[in-house]
């Protein structure tokens, strides 16, 4: 089964059904189908989701669901969002958006 590593405090989000749109950087090689969502400490249950799109692409060129799943407008804005777990990334770092 696929896993995705998500932080602690976005769990109670996707538990709930909130948190349907996750962005990483790089190819993660996710594919639609099953998936677990895991607390980046373990301190919270696993959640289940079935991802239901993944896409592979620039951050300049992120789609526009996955852009609107984290309540942004501009990949610039996604960029900012980003900064928190990937100091490094840019506008033309490749990424995986999923769709939940």
């Amino acid at each position: 089964m696929q896993t995705l590593k998500l932080a602690d405090d976005l769990m109670p989000l996707a538990r709930n059904g909130f948190k349907r749109v996750t962005v990483r950087t790089g190819s993660r090689g996710i594919v639609p189908g099953p998936m677990v969502f895991e607390a980046t400490d373990g301190s919270e249950e696993d959640v289940l989701v079935n991802v239901t799109q993944a896409t592979v692409v620039s951050l300049r060129e992120a789609p526009l669901w996955a852009l609107e799943g984290e309540s942004l407008r501009t990949s610039q804005e996604l960029w900012a969002v980003l900064e928190r777990f990937y100091p490094t990334v840019t506008l033309d770092s490749q990424i995986t958006c999923n769709r939940v």
